[in-house]
């Protein structure tokens, strides 16, 4: 979350980045550095091999949201995307 200027505005709000329990590695740790980049380290915990002519999905969902994120919203829109992906 950050502010944000909108014509003779601020605001506040973000975004969250959902990382789904079906990705390998789950709960992934996550790259976040000075310059704004924000990227899961999937290969953080060890080495991640993906045999030759296969692939793999990985899952991510971003929630735009006004304000700070709220946990509980969060923890609700985690569960329903879960839950509807099964």
């Amino acid at each position: 979350s950050g502010r944000f200027k909108h014509g003779n505005h601020e605001r506040t709000a973000g975004v969250a980045i959902l990382d789904h329990p079906k990705n390998p590695g789950f709960p992934n740790a996550w790259r976040v550095d000075g310059e704004g980049l924000i990227n899961p380290a999937i290969t953080a915990r060890g080495p991640l091999a993906l045999p030759a002519g296969k692939t793999e999905v990985f899952r991510y969902r971003l929630v735009v949201h006004q304000g700070h994120g709220d946990k509980k919203m969060l923890d609700e829109e985690f569960r329903r995307w879960v839950e509807e992906s099964r």
